[in-house]
């Protein structure tokens, strides 16, 4: 068997970055944007057509805030998260959704800072409040514990501060939604490795016969093929 180059494996991912920022410029357009994104693209993967997540809220504003939703409303995300796998790529997946954009309100309206507004009209400050924030997590703890040893460091935490609770169980829903999405894709590097499918196969999948052009996910010991008339599909491995 050929054996790819440095050269056809660079050709094969520009292609793939072409198609998929192809998809998310035509998504926006289909959704009424107007002009270019005005953000970063972050290298996310467009979501297979049909999946949509929302993360639920128990406020009748739909907000996400404090520890305890954050938490829920995060391991939700990554337990519904597609996996992705490109194997051209030295990457071993790929991101999709973002929470950020799952919050209707950037700040907790019961919360007021009325009294700041002077000052920030004053100097003509940006208080960056509800704002994201970025912060820089100590990788060695995470790298000597691995997630089992995080998980019992929490869960050890909650038995010992109860008064902490939401807190520890916040980080708790976190863990164990990484800890499913990483499996999901162990499973899915697994599925590519035995060659469930290839590029050419004709398959009949729920009760739709057509040609796999194109192997673009695998989740939970199951494949998501591309007809070449359109559509994803789902397959058993």
């Amino acid at each position: 068997m050929d054996t790819l180059g440095y050269k056809e494996r660079l050709a094969a991912l520009r292609a793939t970055k072409l198609e998929h920022t192809r998809i998310k410029q035509q998504r926006m357009r289909d959704e009424g944007a107007v002009g270019r994104m005005d953000g970063d693209d972050t290298g996310r993967i467009p979501l297979p057509f049909g999946r949509a997540f929302r993360a639920e809220s128990s406020r009748p504003d739909g907000g996400i805030f404090g520890a305890e939703a954050n938490g829920r409303a995060m391991r939700a995300l990554l337990e519904a998260h597609p996996v992705y796998i490109d194997p051209m790529s030295s990457l071993a997946g790929g991101w999709m959704l973002d929470l950020t954009e799952q919050r209707p309100l950037s700040w907790n309206p019961d919360i007021p800072y009325e009294h700041l507004r002077a000052a920030e009209k004053l100097y003509g400050l940006d208080l960056g409040i509800g704002a994201q924030q970025h912060f820089c997590p100590d990788y060695t703890i995470g790298l000597r514990l691995g997630w089992g040893g995080l998980l019992r460091k929490v869960r050890r935490g909650r038995a010992k501060h109860p008064d902490r609770a939401l807190f520890f169980t916040a980080e708790e829903d976190v863990i164990l939604g990484a800890q499913n999405l990483i499996r999901d894709f162990f499973t899915g590097i697994a599925l590519l490795i035995e060659d469930a499918f290839t590029i050419g196969d004709r398959v009949t999948i729920a009760g739709v016969t057509g040609e796999v052009v194109e192997i673009v996910r695998v989740e939970d010991d199951c494949v998501y093929v591309r007809r070449a008339e359109g559509g994803f599909f789902l397959g058993g491995s």
